[in-house]
């Protein structure tokens, strides 16, 4: 039977350096305990209680539950580590985003950042990088400092994707809202032209691709999943919907909030995730938008998907096949539609459409009028048998039938007279 360690001082946090262990009193042996990890040089962290397994409804009911889980794993990785790291270090690049819940991959090791010329810190599980200082600003959060969002994005343009840094900027830029769908503008993490003034800062690297990226980057996209709908629709050729669009009634009420919106084209698109069939609160809401946007004259298009972060992600082929053709109509008038062979027969233009067959439009003869082929067969000098070419020769007009063979009624010469040729 394991022998159960000591109790720790209560004075300790949950993550502590071993200086401090001893200080208090603890043995270099009560430190290697079962019970704490060492996740950095120097530094002890309590073992966290195992948590019961969650289910995947309940999973599904939070959007936000992976963004959530590895916001907690980061951001006690980065407690433990800042026990021993220097003043001057922050967390920086995808750990930076994580702590603040943005759209990015997520690497194991702790990212941290120096501003030059200190030196990079070193170690395992730690990913050092010095950078100028004209190319990071920092803040604070939760008790560490982290890159500012705009900083963050800006040295990541070397490591992401153009569609990973454009989601990750719409992240950036968004306004969100609170409960009643107000938006609140000071909850934005940064607006474009901060992140142009971060892309444009000298010496930054991978200005081209940032710059790229930026130009693709719209306010409004609540979710990773949103703009990637997005995108897929601008390489589709299809128009640019308006983002996080109110609908109201008449009389200004709101009706709700959609995704986005054609309202030239009186459309909507709603872009959902499972939560919206496992939460019965969040069907029956939407059971009710929907209704409210027909009753004023919208068409609502209703696309799902499992997300890119999903356990089982919707590959992006999937969501191109399910989205253009389904709005497809947005496209331009001029463009061709599926019944643009219906073209009336004045309207062809016989030299570019030579097929075209305008015969749907002609009207029928009367009835009883003999059709084309049996006023043809009636005809006099058609009527003949299938032998009427072997007509004797005295009857045959040459004027007339200038190519009819005669030979067919000539005696052959005796054996032996020499031929015309000879």
């Amino acid at each position: 039977m394991p022998i159960t360690p000591r109790p720790l001082s209560a004075r300790l946090g949950a993550s502590f350096t071993v200086a401090d262990a001893l200080a208090q009193g603890h043995t270099t042996s009560r430190l290697r305990a079962h019970d704490l990890e060492r996740p950095y040089h120097g530094v002890r962290r309590r073992m966290p209680a195992p948590a019961p397994p969650a289910s995947e409804s309940a999973h599904d009911a939070d959007p936000l539950a992976a963004d959530r889980a590895e916001h907690a794993r980061v951001l006690s990785d980065a407690q433990a580590y800042f026990q021993v790291a220097p003043a001057h270090a922050f967390v920086a690049g995808r750990s930076a985003a994580a702590l603040l819940m943005l759209p990015c991959p997520v690497a194991e090791e702790l990212c941290v950042g120096v501003v030059a010329p200190q030196r990079a810190p070193r170690g395992r599980g730690i990913r050092g990088m010095k950078i100028a200082p004209q190319l990071v600003s920092t803040r604070e959060i939760d008790g560490v400092r982290v890159a500012s969002p705009a900083s963050i994005w800006a040295m990541l343009g070397g490591e992401l994707t153009h569609r990973e840094l454009v989601i990750l900027g719409d992240a950036i830029v968004r306004i969100p809202r609170d409960e009643r769908g107000r938006p609140m503008p000071d909850a934005q993490h940064a607006t474009i032209e901060q992140l142009r003034s971060a892309a444009m800062a000298p010496g930054r690297r991978h200005r081209g691709r940032l710059l790229a990226a930026l130009s693709d980057i719209r306010v409004g996209s609540g979710s990773a999943i949103e703009t990637d709908f997005r995108l897929t629709c601008q390489e589709a050729g299809l128009p640019e919907p308006d983002l996080d669009v109110e609908i109201r009634t008449p009389d200004g009420a709101l009706v709700g909030i959609a995704d986005a919106a054609h309202p030239r084209y009186r459309t909507l698109v709603e872009i959902e995730g499972d939560h919206h069939r496992v939460s019965r609160r969040q069907w029956l809401r939407d059971l009710q938008k929907h209704a409210a946007y027909v009753r004023l004259g919208y068409e609502v298009i209703r696309l799902v998907s499992t997300g890119p972060r999903a356990a089982a992600p919707c590959p992006a082929d999937h969501r191109r096949r399910a989205a253009a053709p389904r709005l497809a109509r947005l496209r331009p008038r001029e463009t061709a539609g599926a019944n643009d062979h219906l073209t009336p027969p004045e309207a062809v233009d016989r030299d570019t459409y030579p097929t075209q067959r305008a015969n749907k439009w002609r009207k029928r003869p009367p009835h009883g009028t003999p059709s084309r082929r049996s006023r043809h067969l009636s005809h006099p000098a058609q009527t003949g048998g299938a032998n009427d070419h072997l007509t004797p020769p005295e009857a045959v007009d040459h004027d007339t039938h200038p190519t009819q063979r005669a030979n067919k009624w000539r005696k052959r010469p005796p054996h032996g007279t020499p031929s015309r040729r000879s």
